[in-house]
């Protein structure tokens, strides 16, 4: 019963809380096949059923759900003795969307490093961080709903348009050519193809898709050429300006616009000459003007 794996309990906790294996696996960026297995070795280290398996999702047993409540519980107390421990290690923690990380987030870690900061953490998953953001002393939160929230700053518009790797660019030059190319899909993107078609009037009928669950992955299959992508001029900017990026040749459509991306500084944190600086450094690789270009273009 002793060292049972802390993966095997995170596997847990998130099927439980879904009440499906395939949702639990989306959110841990795993097989449904390997949520499946985790917990099955979990039950046979216990020696207890704890989901019933059903044609249509799984459900907790009465010990399953017995399970649940000490795992939350103890995750709870891990969660309070990491966020005390970094705060008295004066440890920044940052938490950014995978997108921007990839894409933009390069020169603020070089600014960070030549200006000698340290203890910094930065977090970025592809689950929005609306729900825990105050975790955080500096948060980029992707969520419309965000401009609700006390202490944040708008960071501008977004624009969402097709785009394509250079070597594909001459292959796209109306929506006949759209629906032939590979349509990549981001299963946790903001914003998804069926809504562009609908915002621009135009029957969503692609007759290819291709879904990841990680932005990384959907952008090197861009970067190879495999199909056209639906982004935001923000998460584009330096790929669109060195060339490597092409916004397609769809010259009659419009970009689907959202007010969706947001600052969030930790009011507890906000006379600190760091955090100051980190939002000085968001502000000018980040945010974007009316056309919903980088500021800084």
């Amino acid at each position: 019963m002793h060292n049972i794996p802390l993966n095997l309990i995170n596997v847990f906790l998130a099927a439980a809380e879904q009440q499906s294996f395939k949702i639990a696996a989306d959110k841990l960026c795993l097989t449904t096949s390997a949520v499946s297995q985790s917990i099955k070795k979990l039950e046979d280290r216990m020696g207890v059923s704890l989901f019933t398996r059903r044609t249509n999702g799984v459900a907790l047993t009465p010990l399953g759900v017995e399970l649940l409540k000490y795992v939350k519980a103890g995750m709870s107390e891990i969660e309070k003795g990491m966020d005390q421990i970094t705060k008295s290690n004066n440890t920044i923690s940052i938490f950014c969307p995978p997108g921007i990380a990839t894409e933009l987030m390069a020169p603020f870690v070089s600014k960070v490093i030549a200006e000698g900061y340290q203890n910094i953490r930065m977090e970025s998953n592809e689950q929005s961080c609306i729900e825990h953001y105050d975790k955080y002393d500096i948060a980029i939160i992707l969520d419309e709903s965000a401009k609700a929230i006390d202490n944040t700053c708008y960071l501008g518009p977004d624009y969402y348009f097709p785009f394509c790797h250079k070597t594909l660019y001459d292959q796209i030059n109306s929506i006949e050519d759209l629906y032939k190319t590979v349509l990549f899909c981001n299963d946790h993107g903001k914003v998804n193809w069926k809504e562009w078609f609908a915002y621009n009037n135009i029957a969503y009928t692609p007759h290819k898709t291709l879904t990841f669950t990680r932005a990384s992955q959907l952008l090197s299959a861009i970067d190879n050429g495999l199909g056209a992508g639906l982004e935001s001029y923000r998460v584009l900017s330096n790929k669109l300006k060195s060339g490597e990026y092409y916004l397609c040749n769809l010259p009659h459509l419009k970009p689907l616009i959202k007010d969706m991306t947001w600052l969030y500084i930790n009011p507890n944190k906000k006379d600190n000459k760091q955090i100051s600086f980190f939002k000085n450094l968001v502000l000018t690789f980040c945010a974007t003007g009316v056309t919903g270009k980088i500021n800084t273009e």
